[in-house]
């Protein structure tokens, strides 16, 4: 109870952190870089951007759930409440069990980074260490580590991780996946190009598509990003949420680094829409309205959290 209270209030403040900033922003939009596909901001353009309207008009408006339906945000986290649980009660009565450990593991990762609890990092991160020292010729125990090192951004041990796994004859697209991932976090774009282009010339998903957007985006490929994450939202096929969540939440956090406030806001909204109960897209969607002056349903979507 005391870490999950802590892991809470350490939430609660750095939304309110992030709150106060952009409010004392709001006169002015983020700094747009020089990128290909976009234009440096003068202080006129940028006091505009900060005066956008809802929808910017630039845009296609985003799918409805009745046009692109997915399951309710509250039953994916119920699902992924109760498929937690379960593994943990499993757990319980094989506490040496690395198979079920490893299970674990992508479940804790993604709680955490939806609802922001900190206290379930650490449980991923000891679950991923158990199931190594329980079972280190599994390439699968050494590809979960790597996972939980990359999300903790310790990337040179994630890298280590991978090479282990490798080594042991992991291989497939999950695999390659998480080294492009890794070297885009690195800044070795190249190599993750190569990566994530293939990737979608086998196969264009959500996932694959969206990834390579991200990357576009930090290259400063703008028009190229937007591109590719409407076709990554055109490819999604999936009932859960959490993908396309994903995908509008990278594509705002693009157009909010470029400048364009109202549709970051809009992608952000969206996102939250389908998922209220994901932390860093309401914190992002309540420092779009600070930022656009309405700080009052800021404030209402941080109380919410």
């Amino acid at each position: 109870m005391h870490s999950r209270l802590r892991s809470r209030l350490a939430r609660a403040s750095a939304l309110i952190t992030l709150l106060a900033a952009a409010d004392c922003k709001k006169d002015a939009a983020p700094p747009v870089p020089a990128s290909a596909g976009s234009r440096a901001a003068t202080p006129s353009t940028k006091a505009a951007a900060a005066q956008e309207s809802p929808q910017d008009p630039d845009f296609p408006p985003l799918p409805s759930r009745e046009a692109l339906p997915t399951t309710a945000g509250s039953i994916a986290i119920g699902t992924l409440d109760e498929d937690i649980l379960q593994g943990d009660k499993l757990l319980s009565a094989s506490p040496n069990n690395p198979a079920l450990q490893l299970r674990l593991v992508p479940l804790f990762l993604m709680h955490a980074k939806t609802e922001g609890l900190l206290n379930e990092y650490d449980r991923a991160l000891a679950l991923a260490e158990s199931a190594v020292k329980l079972d280190p010729k599994n390439p699968q125990a050494w590809v979960a580590l790597s996972n939980v090192h990359a999300t903790l951004h310790r990337f040179e041990e994630a890298q280590a991780d991978l090479k282990r796994a490798q080594a042991l004859g992991a291989h497939g697209s999950a695999i390659e996946s998480a080294r492009a991932g890794l070297f885009q976090s690195l800044g070795r774009y190249a190599e993750a190009r190569q990566i994530l282009e293939k990737q979608v010339a086998d196969w264009a998903r959500i996932d694959s598509l969206g990834a390579l957007a991200t990357l576009d985006a930090d290259e400063g490929q703008i028009e190229t990003a937007e591109r590719h994450f409407q076709e990554a939202q055109k490819a999604f096929s999936e009932v859960t949420p959490f993908p396309l969540v994903w995908l509008w939440f990278q594509q705002g956090l693009m157009w909010q680094k470029e400048g364009r406030l109202a549709r970051a806001r809009e992608l952000f909204a969206a996102a939250h829409e389908r998922l209220p109960a994901d932390v860093a897209v309401t914190s992002h969607l309540a420092a779009m309205f600070a930022a656009t002056g309405d700080r009052e349903r800021a404030i209402a979507l941080l109380r919410q959290v």
